[in-house]
């Protein structure tokens, strides 16, 4: 796994268990072994981080709320739908959890641009 994507899989555990507002980019590169510098390399500064697991957030729950049209869907795919999506919510449970915080803290992730 690459340097990047485990900074972000630190991070969002990190952001779950002792919520986002409480932990700095220092905790993080503390917490994975490696120096602040190269965080920094990867994300220059928190907002820039939430945004990539805001992004990557977006695209594992997107095609699950949209499914091809032609498909033909039965009570147990709804379930799975649902209960797939959920998964997600709860996997990425910081972001819901204070979002005027959130929309302070991160004031580009209000942009559309910032979704894609």
């Amino acid at each position: 796994m690459k340097t990047r994507d485990r900074i972000l899989e630190c991070a969002l555990q990190l952001f779950n268990e002792q919520g986002e507002p409480n932990v700095t980019t220092l905790e993080i590169a503390t917490e994975m072994g490696i120096s602040p510098g190269n965080l920094y390399y990867h994300f220059h500064g928190k907002e820039p981080l939430i945004l990539a697991l805001f992004e990557r957030f977006h695209n594992e729950l997107a095609p699950l709320l949209n499914p091809p049209a032609e498909a033909r869907l039965d009570v147990e795919d709804y379930w799975l739908f649902l209960h797939l999506i959920v998964e997600r919510l709860a996997q990425y449970r910081f972001l819901f959890q204070d979002l005027s915080n959130l929309a302070g803290d991160c004031p580009s992730w209000r942009t559309a641009s910032a979704c894609g």
